[in-house]
């Protein structure tokens, strides 16, 4: 009995002990308020920019500069620094500790404040990962742009003139931007990206992947547009050629107005061109692709594998070759 007595009273004890211990931690997360530290960065010059780990970064046109905006709890964990004219900026998430932590995991905790507001007088390239942000009001000028997206990060807005610019974005990005270029402008769009671009370019490339979409609005004299897997791509242009490849599952959607288009796709590729106003049409499907044109002067066919073009106007037609393929006015019902 006395044996029995003992034992019950140390499991009071402990759970006494385990109940206290709850009831301090929820204590402090109650009474834990955050704290916000502002403060001006001294930084070397630099040209370029890469973002991560949730900041959120405004840039503005000025002398090379950072004021950070961060939670006093998490400040000490915070990296700023340039190197070879990059700013980086991001935290440590794996040097905070855990009781910090808890503190922004508690029921109704606020989230933590990550912000940056960046100054420098042209943008080079802009990195992001890990949830980052971007938004800029201004038009930035840059030589050779280059913005690389990827971990959900996002630009809300950027404006940039340059020679050339290349966009690759992967993992759920997303981004809203405007480039003008007099040589050329070069995206790949992998993953869930998302891309809404206005361009006016030397020469446009636009590659989709994966389940990409791509919006864009276009003047350019020659326009290479490819999609593949499951990717949506559509393109409002103004040019003298556009050239558009769809494979796999992809859909491309073209409008605007070109002197001449030329049309692959194959593997259930599906290009809608009825909205683009051209003069001559080459189209090379197979494989059960298909797509629909709008052309007033010329169509050269070659359908195999199953394809179908479909056109609307009266276009004067040459046929490389058709078989077990379908050639018809737009609105022709499948038989």
């Amino acid at each position: 009995m006395i044996m029995k007595n003992f034992f019950k009273a140390i499991g009071t004890i402990a759970s006494v002990m385990a109940l206290s211990a709850t009831v301090a931690l929820a204590q402090e997360q109650q009474s834990f308020t955050i704290q916000l530290e502002d403060k001006v960065l001294p930084v070397s010059d630099f040209t370029s920019v890469s973002v991560a780990n949730d900041f959120e970064v405004t840039i503005d046109k000025g002398d090379c500069g950072v004021r950070l905006t961060v939670d006093n709890a998490l400040s000490p964990y915070v990296q700023v620094y340039v190197r070879a004219k990059t700013l980086y900026i991001g935290y440590d998430d794996k040097s905070v500790p855990k009781d910090i932590k808890k503190l922004y995991k508690a029921k109704n905790a606020a989230q933590p404040t990550f912000r940056a507001v960046v100054t420098m007088p042209e943008i080079a390239a802009i990195t992001m990962a890990d949830n980052a942000t971007v938004t800029s009001a201004v038009e930035f000028p840059g030589e050779f742009l280059q913005v690389t997206l990827g971990d959900r990060s996002q630009v809300k807005s950027l404006s940039v003139i340059a020679t050339t610019a290349s966009i690759t974005m992967t993992k759920n990005s997303q981004a809203v931007l405007s480039i003008k270029a007099d040589d050329k402008v070069e995206i790949t769009n992998d993953g869930n990206s998302n891309l809404k671009l206005s361009a006016n370019t030397g020469n446009l490339t636009v590659n989709g992947n994966g389940n990409a979409t791509v919006s864009i609005g276009a003047e350019t004299p020659v326009a290479n547009v490819n999609g593949n897997g499951n990717a949506k791509i559509a393109l409002a242009a103004k040019a003298d050629n556009i050239n558009v490849n769809a494979v796999g599952n992809s859909k491309l959607v073209l409008s605007g107005e070109t002197a001449a288009l030329s049309v692959r796709g194959e593997k259930n590729g599906d290009i809608d061109a009825d909205g683009l106003i051209n003069a001559d049409v080459v189209a090379n499907l197979t494989g059960n692709a298909k797509a629909t044109v709008s052309s007033a002067e010329t169509i050269d066919a070659t359908l195999t594998g199953g394809s179908a073009l479909y056109y609307s106007g009266a276009p004067v037609f040459k046929i490389g070759k058709i078989v077990k393929s379908t050639l018809a006015p737009k609105g022709t019902p499948l038989k």
